[in-house]
């Protein structure tokens, strides 16, 4: 998981200096209100915080999607939950004035899926495509998930599908982070157990393919390129098994499932490289 960035041994020296006082307050609060900074691509860790960040990096390609989490109605997403089990927060937003709150109690079925979620339904991508997914996640205090599984963004298949998706993000009960294809059958990146109340930034690399030589994954959290199962930055495998598949992004789970299932999302955007 990300490494603090570490101060000089000068610091303490500089700490003692009251003519340095001011010096020092402003350096702080810069490093705790830090995000990702230089290109995506870039090996930097970004500091782990609360606070809102001074601003995110432009993802390689040009935007297709973005949401802000800023509009109760959320208009740019397509809901799929019970009421009440999507809904915007106010409490330290990664940036902004608000981000949104999904959330799935035990006996919780959406209706028109017969299933236990609170998800948004996205944008759809073709076989071929290469993205860039980036968003702000935060696991509050309070979810006391405990379970088989569940999904928190997932590219479902667009065409008939009754299986799992090609490319699916897990969080675990033990509050981890996995990215691989739905069925668990292969894990490309498995995280460090997650901070409550921390604001993180994933961010993942996708070209979608149904042929395993062809479509890849990569992944970055707080802008440190992760290495994947193979040891390497990036992971070659089928990340599609339809020619079409959208984003679903929120809280789907097993009917199996106990507690309550909770993630906040804070500043989505996807980018897209030329074919």
């Amino acid at each position: 998981m990300p490494r603090r960035q570490r101060s000089s041994p000068r610091w303490a020296f500089i700490l003692g200096l009251a003519a340095f006082a001011g010096v020092i307050v402003a350096v702080v609060v810069a490093l705790s209100s830090g995000a990702e900074s230089g290109d995506i691509r870039s090996t930097t860790t970004a500091q782990v915080v609360k606070a809102p960040p001074s601003g995110l990096p432009k993802l390689p390609g040009h935007v297709v999607f973005t949401s802000k989490f800023e509009n109760p109605k959320f208009p740019e997403w397509f809901k799929q939950a019970l009421p009440g089990r999507i809904r915007l927060v106010h409490n330290s937003p990664y940036e902004g004035k608000a981000n949104a709150l999904f959330e799935v109690r035990p006996g919780d079925i959406e209706p028109q899926t017969g299933s236990p979620r609170a998800e948004f339904t996205g944008p759809t991508f073709e076989e071929g495509d290469d993205i860039y997914v980036r968003t702000a996640f935060r696991v509050p205090e309070a979810n006391t998930f405990e379970g088989p599984w569940q999904l928190i963004q997932q590219f479902h298949e667009a065409e008939e599908w009754s299986g799992s998706p090609g490319t699916a993000v897990f969080l675990t009960s033990n509050r981890r982070i996995r990215i691989g294809h739905g069925d668990s059958t292969e894990i490309d990146w498995q995280s460090k157990p997650l901070v409550d109340d921390r604001w993180y930034v994933l961010t993942y690399r996708v070209k979608f393919s149904r042929n395993p030589k062809v479509g890849f994954m990569e992944v970055w959290l707080n802008g440190k390129h992760q290495r994947l199962r193979d040891g390497h930055f990036r992971q070659y495998g089928f990340t599609q098994q339809k020619r079409h598949s959208y984003l679903k992004t929120g809280i789907y789970r097993s009917v199996y499932s106990k507690g309550v299932s909770l993630i906040e999302d804070d500043s989505l955007t996807i980018s897209e490289l030329p074919h």
